[in-house]
């Protein structure tokens, strides 16, 4: 969660609220810009409370891909630490198979629908989507996007251990859910 939050600190978000997935509800985030569903939250409790919001999303949790709406399937795979990006406009300029951590650790994948914006997948796996997105309105899996969303279920010891090039994915896909 550190991890991410100096990436969105960077962005020029100075005020970060963290609150729990016991806790939050699409009322308490009314008024937020963006809303970062944390590996660290916990799919039990946070459910799919967040799935009706008109605020743009970025979903690091791949448990909440299919609550979410944005995927109709999704899981993590253990080893991790590359991707193969496959180009749009979530990834910026990064091509080919790309290092993104410099130990390996937990990626979440997801199914999403067909009109999502696709970035990246696991390598040797092309139907397994590491970080796609769907434009407002666009349809997901279950439902129109009521704002713009994101996946890129970088799991804990894989944000932590980001290299250069796993920092500007990530802020590439940050810049790309927040236009």
């Amino acid at each position: 969660d550190q991890v991410m939050i100096g990436r969105i600190k960077a962005h020029g978000f100075s005020e970060v609220v963290v609150v729990s997935d016991a806790a939050v509800t699409a009322q308490s985030v009314t008024g937020s810009d963006l809303v970062v569903i944390s590996s660290s939250a916990e799919s039990g409790p946070l459910q799919d409370k967040l799935k009706d919001i008109p605020i743009p999303v970025l979903c690091v949790e791949d448990a909440e891909f299919t609550k979410m709406g944005m995927a109709s399937a999704g899981d993590h795979e253990a080893g991790v630490s590359e991707v193969v990006i496959v180009g749009g406009p979530l990834v910026g300029t990064a091509s080919g198979t790309l290092a993104i951590s410099s130990k390996p650790g937990e990626l979440g994948w997801g199914t999403p629908a067909a009109s999502a914006l696709k970035g990246a997948t696991l390598p040797g796996n092309q139907a397994r989507l590491v970080v796609f997105g769907y434009e407002k309105g666009a349809q997901m899996a279950s439902m129109a996007a009521p704002a713009r969303r994101a996946g890129f279920a970088i799991r804990e010891q894989l944000a932590a251990n980001l290299n250069a090039d796993g920092i500007k994915l990530f802020d590439s896909i940050l810049e790309s859910v927040m236009k």
